[in-house]
């Protein structure tokens, strides 16, 4: 907002697009670490320089560091994505305390559609055996099924790795239809 605007009652609104780029490709592993934010909601700087720490400690190898809640073990979210697992054939995921994104909505609605139950608690890493699946979603990625999960903090720390699923497959591919139909095309 301008000066000029200011007198004249109207607000000035830019916005920017670009290309996302291409989703990452197999095998896709993301690491638990750490504690969640204080402030889900918002994006401020304090969670920039938060984020840093664990982006500079990731892998090259690992795709999205994935933050626990440490006093109840809680699989929050990513520093730039949500998180679900697919325990004993229900999708977990935590339901406050994280950042509820656009594609998070559509993957909730889909599961709803395709009868899998979804519990909105975040999985924990205590369960991590019972895992059959894991994802991380964000505008960038849509759902992006896991391929590893490790948790180097644990003692001892763990790695397990995800064999593909029919349901793992149904889930994405219904995901993805869901975003194509809500989306539109935009020219260049």
């Amino acid at each position: 907002s301008s000066p000029d605007n200011q007198q004249q009652g109207t607000v000035d609104v830019v916005t920017h697009a670009t290309s996302l780029g291409a989703i990452p490709t197999p095998p896709i592993k993301i690491q638990i670490r750490g504690a969640p934010r204080q402030n889900a909601a918002a994006k401020d700087s304090e969670w920039v320089r938060q984020r840093r720490v664990y982006e500079d400690q990731k892998p090259v190898d690992v795709n999205e560091v994935v933050l626990v809640d440490s006093e109840a073990g809680g699989v929050m979210e990513g520093l730039s994505s949500n998180f679900f697992a697919l325990v004993n054939g229900t999708l977990k995921t935590a339901g406050e305390g994280i950042l509820l994104g656009s594609v998070r909505e559509a993957v909730l609605r889909v599961a709803e559609r395709e009868g899998i139950p979804v519990v909105l608690e975040p999985p924990t890493v205590g369960e991590l055996n019972n895992w059959e699946g894991a994802f991380v979603s964000s505008t960038s990625r849509l759902l992006l099924p896991v391929d590893e999960v490790s948790a180097p903090e644990l003692e001892p720390p763990v790695i397990k790795k995800f064999q593909k699923s029919e349901l793992v497959r149904r889930l994405v591919d219904a995901v993805m239809k869901e975003v194509a139909a809500c989306s539109e095309p935009v020219d260049g």
